[in-house]
C-alpha cells in the first residue's frame, strides 16, 4: 500500500515512479496471489481512483495522473487470477485510458501509452466471462 502510495505521489519523479510500479508487478504472481485481501483492496481502490480521474481529466497533468494510477493498478491486476471479475475490471481500464485521450496533448503519444498498459494486462483476460445485462 505504501509503495502505490508512493508512486502516486506528484511530487515524486516520473522515472522513480515508474521504477516503483515496476518493483510492484514484479512481486509476481505467488506474492499476489497469497495476499489476496491487500490486492483486492489495492484493486477496488485504485479502479475507482482511475474511474473517477480519467472522467474528470482535462489537462496533461490530469492525464498524467491517470496513467500513474493505470500503472500501478496494471502492475496488481496482472498478477491475479483471469475470472469475470479480473474481465470487468480490465473492460473499465480500457474505458477509463480511452475517456482520458481527449485531454492528452497528443492523442496519438497517448495510445502508445495506452498499448504499453494494455499488453500484458489483457493477455489472457476471458471477456466472456463479464455477464450481459
Amino acid at each position: 500500500d505504501q509503495l502505490v502510495g508512493w508512486a502516486l505521489d506528484v511530487s515524486m519523479e516520473r522515472r522513480d515512479a515508474r521504477a516503483l510500479t515496476d518493483n510492484l508487478a514484479r512481486f509476481g504472481l505467488n506474492c499476489w496471489r497469497s495476499e489476496r485481501v491487500v490486492a483486492q483492496t489495492l484493486v477496488r481502490n485504485l479502479d475507482q481512483d482511475l474511474s473517477r480521474l480519467s472522467a474528470s481529466a482535462r489537462d496533461e497533468t490530469q492525464v498524467i495522473q491517470v496513467a500513474s494510477v493505470a500503472r500501478c493498478l496494471s502492475a496488481v491486476l496482472r498478477n491475479l487470477e483471469r475470472d469475470a471479475a479480473h474481465a470487468q475490471t480490465c473492460s473499465r481500464f480500457v474505458d477509463a485510458l480511452l475517456s482520458a485521450r481527449t485531454a492528452a496533448q497528443e492523442p496519438h503519444a497517448w495510445d502508445d501509452v495506452c498499448h504499453e498498459l494494455c499488453i500484458d494486462l489483457l493477455k489472457g483476460s476471458d471477456f466472456r466471462l463479464i455477464e450481459q445485462p
